[in-house]
């Protein structure tokens, strides 16, 4: 007979679902999944508290890491002596800040540098293509491009990129992704690249998708069936969404309408991000307040020196004052687009 795991505490219970939450963001395989859903299925305490942290992740825009999830558990006990050097309390919210300030570091531009910490503008790769087109990547996209007279080819090798594209009727663009073709004279449209599926998103004019891949293998007695297959591309419009898998027996895919809700959440990584290490609250606050219409004001000495870390978009402030006011007793008030925070008195 098996023996059933000892009950956790409340705390060990936060601190196991947010080290899930984070292998998880990174990717989970087979093993560990099951794990994963064992530890959630065993107590509903457990899937309580991974669902506070998820709703963290959501509000500090969560990442969406390119590693794995062994190497941000080995980062994360590399680090954990960093804790206890933080202010911060036990709540979801904060441990999800604390996980954000620890792993997302990427190359970007300093702005405040000392003893007590660092803040980095971390802004989308932008490029200019040769023929004034434009290609915005999130981090981690890679790409070649190859124009000839004929035509303006792009490979997305890995990753998101999103396509502003001069028009050309003579010379169509086409991006190749996974051997899956989308072509367009003059348009705007997301690809993106994932291990299962390509994901197309057009924001104007529209595209002519091909899904089908080009075959690894010379074509046989199946290959016209192949070429007309491949003669049928799917038309995409501004506002629709088409994903098309990469497995061989995936049917033909359908595009679906795409809310503007939703356009906007995933066109959100384009924003400048500021990314706090140790930065104290003065410092990050003014920061912010150069991007965003919403201005905050400190008017307590104390709250000015509070240690953050973090990764936010720059111009939402409402996530920062959300976090200050769920775990550090923060009270605000406000006076047409001027925020003023306070600590709460007894």
């Amino acid at each position: 007979m098996s023996r059933r795991p000892p009950k956790l505490t409340s705390t060990q219970i936060d601190a196991t679902a947010a080290d899930w939450v984070l292998r998880r963001e990174a990717g989970l395989n087979e093993r560990e999944q099951a794990d994963y859903s064992e530890w959630l299925a065993q107590d509903p305490q457990h899937a309580a508290a991974v669902a506070r942290h998820d709703e963290a992740w959501s509000l500090l825009d969560r990442p969406r890491n390119q590693g794995t999830a062994h190497a941000l558990a080995d980062a994360l006990a590399r680090r954990t002596h960093r804790r206890s050097r933080l202010r911060w309390s036990a709540s979801g919210l904060a441990m999800a800040l604390l996980i954000i300030g620890l792993f997302w570091l990427r190359p970007g531009s300093p702005v405040g540098t000392g003893a007590a910490g660092t803040a980095l503008v971390l802004n989308p790769t932008r490029e200019i293509l040769p023929d004034g087109s434009r290609v915005e990547l999130r981090s981690g996209a890679t790409f070649s491009v190859d124009y000839d007279g004929a035509q303006r080819r792009i490979t997305l090798r890995s990753g998101e990129a999103l396509f502003q594209v001069v028009k050309d009727p003579q010379r169509p663009f086409i991006v190749t992704a996974a051997g899956i073709e989308v072509r367009a004279v003059g348009t705007a449209f997301l690809v993106d690249l994932g291990e299962t599926r390509v994901d197309v998103i057009v924001t104007e004019g529209q595209v002519a998708v091909n899904p089908t891949r080009a075959p690894t293998a010379p074509l046989q007695e199946s290959a016209p069936a192949r070429t007309e297959a491949a003669r049928a591309p799917t038309l995409v419009d501004a506002g629709r969404r088409l994903v098309v898998g990469l497995a061989p027996d995936q049917g033909t895919p359908e595009p679906v309408d795409i809310s503007k809700s939703e356009l906007n959440d995933r066109l959100s990584w384009r924003a400048t991000r500021l990314e706090f290490s140790y930065t104290p609250l003065a410092e990050a606050i003014a920061l912010m307040n150069q991007h965003s219409e919403v201005k905050m004001v400190i008017d307590d000495p104390d709250l000015a020196t509070l240690p953050v870390n973090g990764l936010f978009r720059a111009d939402n402030s409402e996530t920062l004052l959300r976090l200050l006011e769920a775990n550090f007793d923060v009270i605000s008030s406000r006076t047409g687009n001027v925020l003023t925070l306070r600590r709460r008195r007894n």
